[in-house]
């Protein structure tokens, strides 16, 4: 009875281990990915209103520096921000 009770107590830490290693591996292999993509609005002095893209950006920024990060490129484009806006996206890649 106890030879019966330690090759159960066996086979049940090796097929732990192996739905531990699945488990890993399943994991690795379905990863969220997270993307970003900031628009900035600017108008130029003639009147056109110009949209540029800046993609990837760092995650969890908040509204302030996102304004003060429009202002300084509306300041090196010599253009006027109007809107900023952004657009993020997620999607679990296999």
């Amino acid at each position: 009875m106890l030879q019966k009770a330690k090759k159960l107590r066996i086979y049940l830490c090796k097929l732990q281990n192996e739905l531990n290693n699945n488990l890993k591996e399943a994991v690795k292999m379905a990863k969220e990915v997270k993307k970003s993509v900031l628009y900035i609005y600017g108008t130029k002095e003639d009147g056109d209103t110009r949209r540029r893209s800046y993609h990837n950006l760092v995650n969890n920024v908040g509204t302030e520096k996102l304004s003060a990060f429009g202002k300084i490129i509306g300041e090196l484009s010599g253009e006027e921000t109007q809107d900023i806006e952004i657009v993020e996206t997620s999607m679990v890649k296999d």
